[in-house]
């Protein structure tokens, strides 16, 4: 007995893992060490799967190691090899990679990089060893430690080709392989880490779905073993003949089915597939698949037309919901013989529709309401079935098409959208190695190479492409067509290799720059690199993007669909893609975790479950002018109609504060003002009493509390990479463990406050003006001791800033800090080096920096195999030369002979928004007439004073730059401000508006923080800023008013500072400024040689506050280096 069923589990288990495409020959994703790959450590090198990767260390200083599968390849057929790389650790300048064909270490081949950016493919035969291809290096190569790399070998027409992150580097004629081991090579002491290897065999088959994965029903039609109705009636007839399944509707209207009881375990991942062939009859009436059914009544339904259309829909108890009505799509293959493929799957809590493997609709699944599956034909027409096939979709089903919402996706791998090819001389292009190349010979005019996609342009889009710049000029522009109708209307996004961007159109034949060339530091310059360009139609503009980073926007106004590229002046580009696609969908690069809508959900284990199928919970569901709430494919949808103010929804939850719980809620901006803000609320007894988590469409979070009406940040804006940007949805959580509250985004621990009394159980969302978000669930429940959060990581050195980079001019930084996890921390690494652990999770390391930008990311792993990771960024500058000045130490002059006194003087009175009032001319006039006093009344050397009348914001930052690069620490500078300024309350910010700030949004519009930061970045001894605007007293963190002033002048100078006089607190000023006029009189009028910058404040405070509303600030700008200094005006 026992042997017998053995026997049947073997067979069960064989013929569960058979159901694999015949395409793939091996892949190992390292999720486990099922393959068996060499595992084990000595002195000379070590082999483990740990969290999804083989790591594979050699610890020698010479020759190799390798490690290797036997991978039953036949290489009369064309295959693929493919692996991705981690350079974890160790020396830069020797080889690791692939290993393939081997048969001993005789007879084998080698394709390596290197961590210092070179390659090379060498052959081993009979013991000689060829270099196929030299040491060469190659930009495609991302380098360093903690650099990732695809590294691809595929054999195709009597050719072997080798790509690096695909992008092609050689090629060389085919000879049959030595032997069947394919595997991993590395070496002189360094450490690597495989994420996946996979071979499989090229044909033109592309599967949508992989590899793993199950066939449960198919049906080929070869007999009729499965009993599938056969006859012929007045009405219909159904015939099977010739592997085919003929299905003929004979009447005028109504439709007919055919379906047979298949019992698919809907708990489980699935897909239905079934490919039809219209054979005859009119072409505005639909055909298509009907599952899920348990009678007329009760069913789903999925069609297409003979011209062009599709509808998808369900029927409950009769009555009809249209999940997509008649649509036409370009999708559906049209008229009489023409073939379309059906497939629907269900994966986690989405049912998705395909036609001819293009993704159509998605939304949640419903249950099914029988068992039932077949097809369905209406009025006089006749169909043929090919097949049917349900499969279940095993765990690490993933999708291989990126067609789903894709307009146009091409990748340059073939020729199938036959963009132009020509050979003139002046210009040529072609399409070879997965790129798309144009070559501009002559300088005249430009050269346009387009497509035109169906877009529907009401719906919101994103055209994205990348262009790799090869030779030619660096000053004249490449780049992206859109919106084309003809030569006479269109718009450009162009860039050029010496770093500027350009946006401008055509209209009716008119060319307009709508924004000139602009430097930016966004652009990878030079030629050899690769360039990302990005337009998102939402909102009613056009917003541009380089290498994703957001340069401008538009209005959007429609020309035309043609899309393409662009190139002027002599020089060759290359395109390695475009795509264009909607952005409806959520982003596919945040993985979520989504309730699954079915019974198997186990709600006993959740103290609340909230999935918005339905509005059991008696959530707000209204319409009104200023929002409208709305329960719908589950999803709960707030809208906030209204330009100000906020909108709060929840429900009340009671919990037992005295033990552990979670909080989770999942939410998905759909738009956003620039202004618009989103907080997630607990703890609310009222509006008085509350806790709110707001998350930022850049990445950034803060924690903020109110106590009887009492305000207080808890954490203050802060940047996380685990939050997801723009409109993708984030999940928050919420832990209480022990005596510490816990933020988790993504599933990342972000930070934790102390717990205190819980003033109310309420739990909700807020919104700040016109926003909309959907909110996915929202679930509460009590935590067992044995849940297994990820470590918790604070790092105490370098003092990480919560916006930016710190910079720093040493060549290694020390990392310092602590990890903890209750179960334990196994290890940390630093950019994929191991930091020394401490047993109490103190970790320290010393991590190497080059020049310029770096991102450190911090790991902590327990020894559950959790982990947290931190990122922040570090620029290095090389040290400024010393120059050592013998002062004189008489204390009776104040010695700045080593230093000059620097001025950056703003106005701002009239604006490009017709919104924002014009100021008549004064803020210019006042910063001309503070130039004139300083240069000729005090220690301001005219070449050192610059003045900016109307400047835009990048003027503006532009001018702190290029005072940056000048300044030094013994320098001073003076910064004066007049112009408009905004507070807004609710997100407690502050900012200047230059002349090309938009009223509506905050795109132009520079914040406090930017200004302080950048101050910050200027090396100046001391730097008094000056602003005369309304709310201009936000700059200050605190305030700090000294009543007397300071006596030894030598000693205030020898002290930095940064300091601040304002206009005002939180308050309005008036155009015409009372400030200014006491500003200047008093610095016109002084007589004394030497005077600080308090007692200037305290020489116009007084006056100021008599004839204004307003009482000036003087205070410290806290966080940026002052010592308790002061700002010295000297007298000529």
């Amino acid at each position: 007995m026992k042997s017998k069923l053995l026997l049947i589990v073997v067979l069960i288990y064989s013929s569960l893992f058979a159901q694999t495409n015949s395409n793939t020959i091996f892949e190992d994703n390292f999720y486990s060490n099922i393959k068996d790959w060499s595992e084990g450590s000595d002195e000379k090198r070590s082999f483990f799967v740990q969290d999804g990767y083989y790591y594979f260390s050699h610890k020698r200083d010479k020759n190799s190691w390798l490690a290797h599968q036997a991978m039953d390849i036949d290489s009369s057929k064309d295959f693929k090899i493919e692996t991705k790389i981690k350079k974890v650790s160790g020396v830069q300048d020797y080889g690791f990679g692939l290993t393939f064909g081997r048969l001993d270490n005789d007879n084998e081949y080698w394709f390596q990089i290197s961590g210092n950016g070179y390659y090379r493919i060498l052959k081993y035969e009979n013991g000689d060893k060829t270099d196929i291809k030299k040491w060469t290096t190659s930009s495609f190569i991302k380098e360093g430690n903690g650099a990732i790399n695809n590294l691809t070998v595929e054999k195709s027409n009597n050719k072997y080709k080798f790509y690096i992150n695909g992008s092609f580097v050689h090629s060389m004629p085919f000879s049959k392989l030595f032997g069947k081991r394919v595997g991993f090579v590395v070496n002189n002491k360094q450490k690597i880490g495989v994420d996946y290897i996979k071979a499989y065999y090229l044909n033109k088959d592309h599967n949508l779905f992989a590899n793993n994965s199950t066939v449960f029903y198919e049906e080929n039609f070869s007999n009729n073993d499965n009993d599938w109705l056969i006859g012929s009636s007045k009405d219909r007839e159904y015939q099977l003949k010739n592997g085919k399944y003929y299905f003929e509707h004979k009447r005028k209207d109504g439709s007919w089915n055919t379906h047979k009881g298949i019992s698919i375990d809907t708990s489980r991942d699935f897909k239905i597939e079934s490919n039809i062939q219209k054979i005859s009859g009119v072409q505005d009436n639909g055909y298509g698949i009907i599952f899920g059914r348990k009678d007329n009544d009760n069913e789903f339904v999925f069609l297409v037309t003979g011209n062009g259309s599709y509808k998808i829909y369900y029927e409950k108890e009769g009555k009809e919901t249209k999940l997509v009505d008649w649509k036409n799509s370009s999708y559906v293959n049209k008229s009489n013989y023409a073939n379309n493929k059906f497939t629907v799957t269900k994966i986690g809590s989405k049912l998705k529709f395909y036609l001819n493997d293009y993704l159509v609709h998605s939304t949640y699944f419903r249950r099914f309401m029988g068992n039932r599956l077949g097809w369905s034909v209406s009025s006089k027409q006749k169909i043929s079935i090919d097949n049917l096939k349900i499969t279940y979709l095993n765990k690490n089903t993933t999708t291989t098409s990126n067609t789903e919402s894709y307009v146009l996706n091409d990748q340059f791998n073939n020729s199938l959208n036959s963009w132009k090819s020509t050979s003139t001389s002046e210009v040529s292009t072609y399409n070879y190695d997965n790129k798309y190349y144009i070559n501009k010979k002559e300088e005249e005019k430009g050269s346009y190479f387009y497509k035109i996609p169906s877009i529907d342009t009401t719906r919101d889009f994103q055209i994205e492409t990348e262009i790799k710049k090869l030779t030619g000029v660096q000053n004249t522009g490449y780049g992206l067509i859109f919106g084309r109708s003809d030569v006479n209307n269109q718009y450009l996004f162009n860039i050029t290799a010496n770093g500027h961007y350009r946006i401008s159109k055509y209209d009716d034949g008119k060319y307009e720059n709508l924004v000139t060339w602009t430097k930016t530091d966004h652009v990878i310059k030079g030629d050899g690199n690769s360039n990302i360009l990005k337009i998102k139609k939402e909102e009613g503009k056009y917003k541009f993007y380089v290498n994703d980073n957001y340069l401008n926007y538009i209005p959007y106004k429609k020309f035309g669909n043609s899309t393409g590229f662009v190139v002027f002046g002599i020089q060759k580009v290359g395109v390695n893609y475009i795509n264009i696609k909607y952005l409806d969908q959520k982003k596919k690069d945040i993985i979520l975790v989504d309730p699954v809508v079915t019974d198997n959900i186990d709600r006993s284990k959740y103290h609340f479950y909230e999935d918005f199928n339905d509005n059991t919970n008696n959530w707000t569901v209204e319409s009104k002018e200023e929002y409208t709430t709305t329960i719908s494919g589950g999803r709960y949808g707030i809208e906030h109609k209204r330009n100000s103010g906020g909108w709060y929804f929840g429900k009340y939850k009671e919990l037992d504060k005295n033990r552990d719980f979670e909080v989770e809620t999942t939410i998905e901006r759909k738009y956003s003002t620039d202004n618009g803000s989103v907080a997630f609320v607990f703890f609310r007894k009222d509006e008085n009493n509350k806790h709110e988590l707001f998350i930022s469409k850049n990445g950034s979070y803060l924690l903020r509390k109110f106590v009887d009406s009492k305000k207080t940040i808890l954490i203050n804006w802060t940047e996380s990479s685990a939050i997801a940007t723009g409109y993708a949805p984030n999940i928050v959580k919420i832990a209480k463990i022990g005596s510490s509250l816990k933020l988790y985004i993504n599933n990342q621990y972000l930070n934790k406050i102390e717990m205190y009394n819980v003033p109310g159980y309420n739990f909700g969302y807020t919104l700040y003006e016109r926003t909309k978000i959907n909110i996915d669930n929202f679930k509460i429940k009590y935590l067992n001791s044995d849940i297994n959060y990820p470590p918790e990581i604070d790092i105490t050195e370098p003092v990480v800033v919560s916006r930016g980079f710190k910079i720093v001019k040493s060549k290694k930084i020390k990392v310092i800090g602590k990890a903890t996890d209750k179960d334990g921390i196994y290890e940390v690494t630093i950019n994929g080096t191991d930091a020394y652990v401490e047993a109490n999770g103190n970790f320290r390391a010393e991590v190497p920096l080059r020049i310029g930008d770096n991102e450190l990311i911090v790991k902590a792993s327990d020894i559950k195999g959790k982990s947290t990771t931190k990122k922040f960024f570090i620029k290095r500058e090389s040290p400024e030369p010393t120059v050592i000045v013998d002062v004189n130490p008489n204390v009776d002059v104040v010695n700045t002979t080593t230093g000059n006194y620097y001025a950056l003087l703003i106005g701002v009175s009239d604006y490009g928004d017709s919104k924002i009032v014009d100021l008549e001319g004064l803020p210019s006039k006042d910063a001309t007439g503070l130039g004139n006093i300083l240069t000729s009344k005090y220690n301001f050397k005219p070449e050192n004073v610059k003045v900016l009348i109307n400047a835009t914001r990048s003027d503006i930052l532009n001018a702190f730059d290029t005072f940056r690069k000048k300044i030094t620490e013994k320098d001073n500078l003076l910064i004066f401000y007049a112009g408009h300024g905004v507070y807004e309350d609710d997100a407690e910010v502050g900012y200047w508006l230059p002349a090309d700030a938009d009223k509506e949004f905050t795109a132009n519009w520079i914040q406090n923080s930017v200004i302080v930061s950048t101050i910050k970045r200027i090396k100046a001894k001391h730097t008094l800023l000056i602003s005369d605007a309304c709310f201009s007293g936000s700059i200050f963190k605190t305030r700090s008013l000294t009543k007397e002033a300071p006596k030894a002048y030598q000693k205030l100078y020898e002290l930095p500072s940064k300091k601040a006089i304002t206009s005002g607190t939180l308050k309005t000023v008036p155009n015409k400024s009372v400030f200014y006029k006491y500003l200047i009189n008093r610095l016109t009028n002084n007589t004394s040689k030497y005077m600080s910058a308090l007692e200037l404040f305290s020489n116009i405070k007084t006056p100021v506050a008599n004839n204004s509303p307003n009482v000036p600030q003087y205070g410290v700008i806290h966080g940026i280096g002052d010592e308790g200094g002061d700002f010295i005006f000297i007298k000529k």
